[in-house]
């Protein structure tokens, strides 16, 4: 096999188990998705709507490890979108920068949806951000 082939392979399996498995949907309460972002990284997760509506995102907690200078405020990218079959990869329709207490409210159809939180330059080497979102149901 083709070294180019396994060095794209391996660097497309975390994308690929990052959005495994059905995803999860919206029933009842919010949904809590959690996780950790190194440099340069990107963690994907992935949502069902099975009605069309809106839904409400809240940054819970965005913990900067090693913590931060004081005044600086940890944030991270975060993008909404369609995973593309083909490629793995999350298609972003909808990107914004994110840190703790951000609140988004988005209009859904009903699809699979992919939720993807990215370095946005912010993290220097060895850095991390843990974070916790929810995501609710409009009424």
């Amino acid at each position: 096999m083709n070294r180019s082939l396994v060095a794209l392979a391996l660097l497309m399996l975390p994308l690929l188990l990052a959005c495994g498995g059905s995803p999860t949907e919206i029933v009842d309460g919010p949904l809590v998705f959690e996780g950790v972002v190194a440099d340069e990284g990107s963690v994907l997760h992935s949502l069902r709507v099975t009605r069309r509506g809106g839904v409400r995102i809240e940054f819970v907690s965005l913990v900067a490890e090693p913590p931060v200078e004081e005044g600086i405020i940890p944030s991270l990218g975060f993008a909404l979108g369609q995973l593309d079959d083909a490629s793995g990869l999350c298609l972003a329709s909808y990107s914004t920068g994110v840190r703790e207490g951000t609140r988004l409210a988005i209009g859904l159809e009903e699809r699979e949806y992919c939720l993807r939180l990215f370095d946005n330059g912010t993290l220097d080497v060895d850095d991390t951000r843990a974070y916790s979102f929810t995501v609710t149901a409009s009424e």
